[in-house]
């Protein structure tokens, strides 16, 4: 994992996900044990990211986390719509959304740290509230389809829906049987919800939840399995 962050910084907190669901599916191990566990999963993470922490210091003098295109991100995150960078096609979004992204992008250069990023969308949140909610709302969806260009999002949206469905059902087939089918779903599906959550917060990208979607593929084989009788399902949860 520790490798993982430093190829891609969006797994920087993955760590935290994979601690639960130790947590929640080492359930014969006692609390204090997964608690440790956790801890020494947080630490590997640590060493293995702490030379280039150590190294990037020296050269600069700056504490970077991970990598410094994170503000750039947030910022990207919150003005794709009217941000076309000279490549994008462009994207519809309602009246009020582009009027608090143009809001946004006037005052571009000077976000310039994380606390520059919240303290604006903190203050648009109080000016207006709907808008805020609305783009939060798109970048939920988008997360599942938007590309950098804006180019053939339509298509690639039909695609995940089709994907999301069989997901979905498998998924809830998984946590109806119990046992070892609900500890993995319950395992993939904290991955996913935290790649989403990162998402949603940075540029809002499909390519950025490839990892979990290829790994919610594992969860489709549920749709095929017939189902066991009962006696079957208490011998899988004992194991």
């Amino acid at each position: 994992m520790g490798l993982a962050i430093l190829i891609r910084p969006i797994a920087i907190g993955v760590a935290f996900p994979m601690t639960a669901m130790l947590w929640f599916t080492a359930q014969r191990m006692t609390a204090r044990f997964r608690l440790f566990l956790g801890l020494i999963l947080l630490l590997g993470n640590l060493l293995v990211i702490a030379p280039w922490e150590v190294w990037v210091y020296s050269k600069t003098g700056k504490v970077v986390l991970v990598s410094t295109a994170g503000v750039p991100a947030l910022r990207d995150g919150l003005t794709f719509a009217v941000n076309r960078k000279g490549f994008r096609q462009g994207v519809h979004v309602p009246e009020d959304v582009a009027s608090l992204m143009q809001s946004i992008q006037a005052r571009y250069d000077t976000l310039e740290s994380f606390k520059d990023i919240f303290s604006i969308v903190a203050e648009q949140s109080r000016k207006r509230p709907l808008a805020v909610a609305k783009l939060y709302l798109i970048k939920v969806s988008r997360s599942w389809y938007g590309t950098d260009s804006q180019r053939f999002e339509t298509p690639i949206m039909l695609v995940q829906c089709l994907y999301f469905v069989l997901i979905g059902l498998s998924s809830a087939i998984a946590w109806k049987r119990g046992g070892i089918a609900r500890q993995l779903a319950l395992g993939i599906w904290m991955l996913i919800l935290y790649f989403w959550a990162m998402n949603v917060l940075s540029t809002t990208l499909v390519r950025y939840m490839v990892p979990v979607i290829a790994l919610s593929f594992a969860l489709l084989p549920a749709l095929f399995h017939k189902s066991k009788s009962k006696t079957d399902q208490r011998e899988v949860s004992a194991t």
